[in-house]
């Protein structure tokens, strides 16, 4: 049995402040620290730190880099903060959520929690990030509308370009999507 290359409690704490104890994920406002009741320094903790390539091999395994090393596959270059909800969710989709992509998400965050701490506005400071990437694979009678939407938001357009411009590129894509089936004969 393959033994998982889990994060140190440092680097788990060290993802969680990076992204300002947020979820990478992109718009979840979701707050992952909290006060807990159960004492004066008691606190809630609603995220967790994800492994970008997977921990380890195997069943179920997402992202799997065989040829990563322990101490890679450990480090906190291999990881993103999450909450929950978004920490389950990618690790049920490895198509669509790629290591490129989760890069891209990690580094957001990790300038939007420094844009708060020094009081800039959030989306001045995400200059030069390139787009994450996704793969579009668009079923002829699918429903295009939502899969150009989720490539949209998956790519961090609206927070890196904009919302009107991200969604002008999505409305724009699904036209010449559309056309192309329905006109050009596109398989």
């Amino acid at each position: 049995m393959k033994t998982r290359d889990d994060f140190s409690p440092t680097t788990k704490r060290a993802l969680a402040e990076r992204a300002g104890h947020r979820c990478s994920f992109p718009d979840c406002p979701q707050i992952t620290i909290g006060p807990s009741e159960e004492g004066e320094e008691s606190t809630s903790n609603v995220g967790m730190a994800c492994h970008i390539a997977a921990a380890s091999g195997g069943p179920g395994a997402r992202r799997y880099i065989e040829s990563m090393t322990a101490e890679e596959r450990s480090s906190i270059f291999n990881g993103i903060w999450l909450c929950y909800t978004h920490g389950k969710l990618i690790d049920t989709d490895e198509t669509r959520y790629t290591i490129e992509m989760l890069r891209c998400w990690k580094e957001i965050a990790e300038r939007r929690a420094k844009a708060r701490l020094e009081r800039l506005a959030e989306n001045d400071c995400l200059g030069g990030i390139a787009p994450g990437t996704c793969k579009l694979q668009i079923p002829i009678s699918g429903p295009e509308n939502e899969i150009i939407g989720n490539v949209i938001h998956d790519t961090c357009l609206p927070e890196l370009w904009g919302r009107n411009l991200a969604d002008a590129i999505r409305d724009l894509t699904i036209e010449i999507v559309r056309n192309a089936f329905q006109h050009g004969r596109a398989q």
